[in-house]
């Protein structure tokens, strides 16, 4: 059911287009691996649990904020962009994430705000040209995000909760942990993650459906922020069978942001920040 949260009655209910513009926001994208070294994982051998402990401390924050722009490859060499600004708080059992489109003008203002809480997900969008607040139905979990081959299910942590990490392979430079999800979690089969020795960090996950390779994703460019928290500056990702790619690029990185339950309502999407 949708649900109004506007004083504004006028306004028109979102296009196809604008749903699915809008639904980015589950681009948690200063925190794509974080899913994958969750808790909710669990390591089967010595070696992986050290490795994924030791990524998951240079990683974790709770409150965060960063810009990001997107850069979206169609496989003609199309390239559609994308800026927004991005805000997350995180709890035990709760994940809030706002996004506020910047750019492209046609879409600027235009915020949605996402909460996972015990693994169920709602959303809701705000349009500027109507000034509404409305709920909206939960995209597909395999469904690409503002046009990307960024999916929720590769940034919700509750796709792993159950699943196998173990190591698969070592050498002098970096580690290869696989993780295998519990059956009925995951679209995937397995996902592959590399990291290199040096720093602990993840630097290429690659996604599996049954034996296939079926997606890659890289991090390029970490830096350090407060407390030794590491952030990637750059993000791509490819869709191995659709030929299609994603680049994203973070800036104004806060791992420490002042941010409180109060940024994450529906109200608040209405709100500058």
């Amino acid at each position: 059911m949708e649900e109004n949260y506007s004083q504004d009655s006028r306004g028109k209910a979102p296009t196809n287009g604008a749903h699915r513009s809008c639904c980015l926001c589950l681009l948690l994208s200063s925190f794509l691996f974080l899913s994958l070294i969750s808790p909710k994982a669990k390591a089967i051998d010595s070696e992986a649990q050290a490795l994924l402990e030791k990524s998951r401390v240079q990683l974790q924050s709770n409150k965060n904020k960063t810009h990001a722009i997107l850069k979206i490859i169609e496989p003609t060499g199309e390239i559609k962009i994308r800026e927004m600004d991005l805000q997350t708080l995180q709890s035990e059992k709760t994940f809030k994430a706002m996004a506020r489109m910047t750019a492209p003008v046609d879409i600027k203002g235009t915020s949605v705000l996402v909460v996972i809480e015990n693994g169920e997900q709602q959303q809701w969008l705000y349009l500027p040209s109507s000034k509404q607040v409305r709920r909206i139905s939960s995209v597909k979990k395999s469904s690409g995000l503002l046009g990307s081959e960024l999916s929720p299910e590769d940034l919700n942590p509750d796709a792993f909760k159950g699943a196998e990490a173990k190591l698969l392979k070592k050498d002098a430079k970096v580690a290869i942990v696989e993780l295998t999800p519990k059956a009925g979690n995951s679209e995937y089969s397995k996902i592959d993650t590399t990291f290199s020795l040096e720093t602990s960090l993840p630097i290429k996950t690659e996604y599996f459906t049954g034996s296939t390779l079926v997606k890659r994703v890289e991090f390029l460019d970490y830096k350090a922020y407060s407390e030794h928290i590491f952030r990637a500056q750059k993000i791509h990702i490819l869709n191995l069978v659709k030929n299609r790619g994603t680049d994203i690029e973070l800036s104004q990185i806060d791992v420490k942001a002042n941010l409180a339950d109060k940024n994450f309502t529906p109200q608040a999407l209405q709100t500058s920040w």
